[in-house]
């Protein structure tokens, strides 16, 4: 278990060893490569420690989800500290964007600041070396390339 990513509100970081690295990468990660992360097994967390959010916050993850043949889907529910907050299924493999909503009342508190563990429940995770796609025989689901969470725009006039 490594330390939580201390993250600042609005800014866009980059998974893989030139930004993250191993911060806040609590389970189901693979090794960080340079510019990116895969998920490895039917679940990963990502454990972010981050300014007590007085609104509701909008996550954006941008990666690229491995399908292929033998798993044409990628089915990913995302969790909230244990609260599911969204679901997608991806059927592309091509860049993607995974947005959500999180509410306040969802952050764990620890002396005025937000504690947040983000669970990617991927239950259709494969080796491509069991799809007949190379030799890769980490448990793959989604590619982390980036993750930002900013203030989410009021909604109707609030």
């Amino acid at each position: 278990m490594t330390a939580p990513l201390e993250y600042e509100l609005g800014v866009i970081r980059l998974f893989g060893l030139g930004d993250i690295g191993t911060a806040g990468l609590e389970r189901g990660f693979a090794p960080p490569e340079a510019e990116h992360c895969w998920s490895d097994g039917p679940e990963a967390t990502l454990a972010l420690v981050l300014p007590l959010p007085l609104r509701p916050l909008a996550l954006a993850v941008e990666g690229e989800p491995y399908v292929s043949r033998t798993a044409p889907v990628q089915s990913i529910t995302l969790f909230a500290n244990g609260r599911r907050v969204s679901a997608w299924w991806l059927r592309a493999r091509a860049p993607t964007v995974l947005r959500a909503a999180i509410d306040p009342d969802l952050f764990l508190v620890r002396r005025s600041r937000a504690l947040l563990n983000l669970t990617f429940g991927l239950p259709n995770a494969v080796a491509p070396y069991d799809a007949g796609d190379g030799p890769d025989e980490r448990q793959l689901a989604f590619c982390f390339r980036t993750i930002c969470l900013r203030a989410a725009e009021p909604c109707c006039g609030r």
